[in-house]
């Protein structure tokens, strides 16, 4: 999906963000393979299961999204955006989007794909 064909519209700097994610996916998606493989605690499918029940909820980025549109000024900077869509695996242009989308579910629901694969890659990003 990140990786495949240009959307129509597409700027040049948001293919740029999209194939250093797509890349970033793939490089972790790799190494944790590695990791795994070597030695595990648990099969992965149970590992993934108990994270899945203490990750943060995706609910999370919902409340951030709807404080950031009831109070704009509050919105992070460039730096702490970047920050905060390295944790969730994101780019900033989701977290962008997310604020600017009424209302914030919708956008979840719009964008479930590129949602999962950030929490594949964070519960990969645990296993090392």
């Amino acid at each position: 999906m990140l990786a495949g064909s240009d959307p129509k519209g597409e700027t040049y700097l948001e293919k740029v963000a999209r194939l250093a994610t797509a890349r970033r996916i793939a490089e972790e998606v790799v190494v944790a393979q590695l990791v795994w493989t070597r030695d595990p605690d648990l099969p992965l499918d149970q590992a993934r299961e108990e994270w899945e029940q203490t990750r943060p909820a995706d609910e999370n980025l919902v409340a951030w999204a709807e404080r950031m549109q009831d109070f704009p000024d509050s919105m992070p900077s460039s730096e702490e955006l970047d920050e905060m869509a390295n944790a969730w695996a994101l780019p900033a242009s989701f977290l962008e989007g997310l604020v600017a989308t009424e209302p914030p579910r919708e956008y979840l629901r719009q964008h479930a794909a590129e949602l999962a694969e950030a929490a594949t890659i964070r519960f990969l990003r645990e296993l090392r």
